[in-house]
């Protein structure tokens, strides 16, 4: 049984978890539910993320638009939005490449 983000108790709602434990303690999902901030009638947007990083783990390199339209719960500008964090995110990494670990 999925937990919707209203029965969640406050201190485990994504955006707050943020707050107090920081990035590093969300999971995919939680980072997901933040980034898309709300679902769709029929659908909680803990649902919706859930469902989305379980696609983006298979499909990362080949996704695009039309791929993340097909998601009940995404529309256009919503998907736009997860493809411009992922663009950034690329840019960023190919950018810091030459990174050179210089101690433990």
């Amino acid at each position: 049984m999925q937990t919707t983000i209203k029965k969640l108790e406050s201190i485990d709602k994504p955006r707050e978890k943020l707050e107090k434990q920081g990035l590093s303690a969300l999971k995919n999902y939680e980072l997901m539910a933040i980034l898309l901030g709300s679902g769709v009638k029929g659908k909680d947007v803990i649902s919706l993320s859930r469902e989305l990083v379980k696609l983006l783990g298979k499909e990362f390199d080949n996704i695009d638009l039309e791929k993340l339209l097909k998601i009940h719960g995404l529309g256009k500008a919503k998907a736009c939005q997860i493809l411009s964090a992922i663009e950034l995110s690329r840019r960023y990494l190919i950018q810091n490449q030459n990174i050179k670990i210089t101690s433990s």
